[in-house]
């Protein structure tokens, strides 16, 4: 008769062991003891009432926090909202309840290689704003692929052209906007046809010119040598940045300045 006894709670210890783990990903412990970074949760461990369910907090929790959301067994009602994957740590049931919702314009993250995620998390790259939905904190990560990239030598130097190739399109040539004139533009450096005929119109045409990297920053350089005395604008960063976002006359344009200051927060490209 013990040792029936032995086994039934040697079961249910395993159970809510179990129930612990694959419900909230965390270990069953004493609350005498710490949890570690993280916190205790009651009524998923069997045993007295201090014999809790330690949960870490963890990098993926703080996805499902930056859309205001917690990570819970989707068994769980989501009152009022409605459960994200891919946002909690644990368990492919543990998903983050969130009213936010992450769909609509997350697209154009996607579009330029990203993942919208809290700015607060590492990213290999640097983040960029506006193409994520919910809190402003929720940015755009767009991984670090200038390194691979073979810009056209010429007067506008590689790290300049690596910070205006990432506000631009987040250095990926698969991104296209059309502009309140209805222009198009695509590529690494958001280039049109006005400006791909102004640079001398390398390649064979304008949009596949627009995507290729050599063929895309030689437009850039042909632009920039063109209309270098234009205005009279200084040879540095500010100078070409400012160009090629407002014409060759960009430079002297005060509409020009908020470009210029987008592109200085970008990370790497501060002292550019």
């Amino acid at each position: 008769m013990l040792v029936m006894v032995t086994v039934v709670v040697f079961i249910l210890n395993e159970t809510s062991a179990d129930r612990c783990k694959d419900f909230l990903g965390g270990v069953c412990r004493d609350t005498s003891t710490p949890c570690d970074g993280g916190r205790y949760h009651a009524g998923f461990c069997d045993g007295q009432a201090n014999r809790q369910c330690c949960v870490h907090d963890t990098t993926g929790d703080s996805e499902c926090k930056a859309i205001l959301g917690v990570c819970q067994d989707i068994s769980s009602p989501c009152t009022g909202g409605i459960y994200h994957e891919g946002l909690c740590t644990g368990p492919v049931h543990r998903q983050c309840c969130s009213r936010v919702k992450v769909t609509g314009t997350d697209h154009r993250c996607k579009e330029v290689s990203g993942v919208c995620q809290s700015k607060f998390n590492p990213c290999s790259g640097g983040y960029i704003t506006g193409l994520c939905t919910g809190p402003s904190d929720r940015q755009c990560c767009v991984p670090d692929t200038e390194s691979e990239l073979h810009f056209f030598p010429g007067r506008v130097s590689r790290d300049c052209l690596g910070c205006i190739c990432k506000l631009e399109s987040g250095c990926s040539p698969t991104v296209c906007n059309t502009n309140d004139m209805g222009l198009e533009s695509c590529g690494y450096f958001q280039i049109n046809p006005i400006y791909w005929i102004d640079c001398g119109k390398p390649g064979k045409d304008w949009k596949s010119c627009a995507r290729d990297i050599q063929c895309s920053s030689q437009c850039v350089q042909n632009y920039m040598t063109r209309n270098a005395r234009e205005q009279r604008c200084s040879g540095t960063c500010e100078g070409y940045a400012r160009k090629h976002n407002g014409g060759p006359g960009g430079c002297k344009n005060d509409s020009t300045f908020p470009y210029w200051n987008k592109l200085k927060s970008i990370p790497g490209c501060e002292n550019i």
